[in-house]
């Protein structure tokens, strides 16, 4: 199980609960849904439930997204065959996400927040957040 989908079920359970609002800084987000998730495990719902949970929270869904969601570049072993590639890649993956007009690039994936952050230009590593969902959750709990 995923830890999406374990969080989704503790919100469904109503063993943990969002309280507060969601930080002006954090209010419009998009998704990057990782690959394994959407694709291997069938997965876009959870992401999605739990972000629904947010008070306060604006999501702007990418073109691109659920299981025809375009690789970061990054997960499984990409970046370590071809790192130009990858690269190349998570800047295409980023300039989809930055056409949604958020700042807040939400994901489920360790892996796929790296290859974000390595597509973003210098200047807009202090303009664009890269967040997991527990993280994003977190701050409202």
């Amino acid at each position: 199980i995923h830890i999406a989908k374990y969080i989704k079920k503790l919100l469904d359970d109503g063993k943990i609960e969002p309280i507060k609002n969601i930080p002006d800084d954090l209010k419009k987000v998009t998704i990057h849904d990782p690959c394994l998730i959407a694709r291997n495990m069938n997965d876009t719902s959870s992401i999605r439930d739990i972000l629904g949970k947010i008070p306060g929270l604006e999501l702007v869904e990418p073109t691109y997204t659920k299981e025809y969601v375009h690789c970061c570049g990054w997960s499984g072993t990409a970046h370590w065959a071809d790192r130009d590639l990858a690269i190349k890649e998570a800047t295409n993956r980023v300039n989809e996400l930055k056409e949604t007009g958020a700042e807040v690039f939400v994901s489920a994936c360790p892996l796929c927040e790296l290859g974000l952050a390595y597509g973003l230009k210098e200047d807009e590593k202090e303009k664009i957040k890269i967040v997991d969902v527990s993280e994003l959750l977190n701050k409202v709990l």
